[in-house]
């Protein structure tokens, strides 16, 4: 009897132990990529320094962008190519830059084969896929104490390109706006008086704007934002926020920070889970299907990730699965990393050099 007993606690334990695992592969095709190469639908694009390969097709760039389907946009003192996926040259546009030396000049590229181009601080121009100018647009808000360069954020297909300004200074103070191009021209959707934008990211359907701010002595704040302008909702934020997601549908948004990850419910701001971590959180998403959070953590000396962990927290359960990534693996600012669900309990990490599998059991 005492053996019975010893053998049903052994069992018990063993089957706790195992009853939450978690498997990483690397995807077909991206296994032997080194940390300057990245696989996007299926084409092999090499980021070097100030160079472009596309199928070990090489182009000098100044400033360089890689759409959805892995082609890209180069801009050089040859001008601005876009480049297919087989690594010709579709076509190019002239280009002259206003000034011998401009910090802004930088290239988006557009996933119908179009681009736009920041130059001159915040003018946009935009192309369309035969390179030709089609809008000009200026973001400056005229302020004559001073802004910094304005960015751009999009969705996946840029449905909706929203500009904004991290900041501006007027009065003493340092105020920020998002607008959205509408047409020719932009529309403000929104704007503060007293803090400083650090990120912007529009969801994948380009309905929500998500606008992550700080400000002195106070908790950075998230203000989620239609495409009209319309508030949906506000929340504060003990840590530097350094990236949202929104899941499938908008229901809900993940905020992390370096060390932390908080899911919200998007229209009634209601706290769904978080989790703590000591590592830095690279990319983290909810998936309510699972009601699982999936993050990545790494730490890293420039575009080189390395001490790799993925995890996947099943809220329901208060259960985590977790494996460590041996390899060292690359990011590009140009490729956002960014997480799938492909079946349950089952997700792919995209925009690493190497695509990640990921497979939990809880």
């Amino acid at each position: 009897m005492k053996f019975l007993f010893s053998l049903i606690l052994f069992l018990s334990i063993t089957m706790g132990i195992n009853a939450q695992s978690l498997t990483i592969q690397t995807q077909s095709g991206s296994g032997n990529n080194t940390p300057a190469i990245f696989t996007l639908n299926g084409t092999d694009i090499e980021l070097g320094r100030g160079t472009l390969s596309i199928n070990t097709v090489n182009y000098s760039a100044d400033s360089r962008a890689v759409d959805v389907n892995g082609m890209a946009v180069i801009l050089n003192d040859q001008g601005i190519s876009r480049i297919g996926q087989n690594g010709a040259v579709l076509y190019k546009a002239d280009y002259q830059a206003p000034g011998e030396e401009d910090p802004s000049l930088k290239v988006y590229a557009v996933y119908n084969g179009g681009f736009v181009l920041r130059e001159n601080i915040a003018n946009f121009l935009l192309y369309d896929s035969f390179g030709d100018l089609k809008h000009s647009i200026s973001n400056s808000t005229q302020s004559q104490g001073g802004e910094s360069i304005s960015e751009l954020a999009a969705d996946p297909y840029f449905k909706t390109i929203a500009l904004y300004n991290p900041e501006y200074r007027l009065n003493g103070k340092s105020g920020s706006r998002v607008s959205v191009i509408d047409g020719s021209r932009s529309r403000e959707v929104f704007n503060i008086d007293d803090r400083v934008i650090n990120t912007v990211t529009v969801s994948s359907d380009g309905q929500f704007i998500a606008v992550g701010s700080s400000a002195s002595g106070s908790d950075d704040q998230v203000d989620v934002v239609d495409r009209y302008g319309n508030l949906i909702n506000q929340f504060e934020f003990d840590q530097d926020v350094a990236g949202f997601s929104f899941s499938r549908g908008n229901d809900y948004l993940t905020v992390y920070s370096t060390g932390r990850v908080v899911v919200y419910e998007t229209i009634s701001g209601e706290r769904i889970g978080s989790t703590s971590l000591r590592t830095p959180v690279r990319a983290a998403s909810y998936f309510p299907q699972d009601n699982s959070i999936v993050l990545i953590t790494a730490t890293g000396q420039g575009t080189i990730l390395s001490d790799i962990e993925v995890r996947v927290i099943d809220l329901q359960q208060r259960a985590i699965a977790s494996e460590e990534f041996s390899q060292t693996l690359g990011t590009a600012v140009e490729i956002p990393v960014t997480i799938r669900r492909t079946a349950r309990r089952a997700y792919t990490i995209e925009g690493l050099s190497k695509g990640l599998n990921i497979r939990a059991s809880f």
